[in-house]
C-alpha cells in the first residue's frame, strides 16, 4: 500500500477471506471492536498519506447518483 500510495486517495481495508459483505464498511459492530480496531489507526502517520498531483478525473461516472449509490 505504501509504494503505490500516489495512485490512491482513499482506502478501505477489509480482511482476506471468503466472507461477502454487503456495503462492506457499514456492518455493526461493538463498541469494544471498534475501539479495539481504532487502536491500530494511531500508529499510522497520515501526515505522511500526501497526495501529490490530483488525479481526479471530471468525466468519469460517479459511483453514486441521484438518490442512491451502487452496490456491488
Amino acid at each position: 500500500m505504501w509504494k503505490n500510495r500516489d495512485l490512491y486517495a482513499g482506502l478501505a481495508i477489509l480482511p482476506h477471506s471468503e466472507h461477502s459483505y454487503k456495503q462492506a464498511p457499514f456492518e455493526d459492530i461493538s463498541k469494544e471492536t471498534y475501539d479495539e480496531l481504532f487502536s491500530h489507526l494511531q500508529q499510522i502517520d497520515l501526515t505522511k498519506a500526501i497526495e501529490v498531483t490530483d488525479q481526479t478525473k471530471l468525466g468519469q461516472e460517479a459511483a453514486c447518483a441521484g438518490a442512491s449509490c451502487e452496490v456491488v
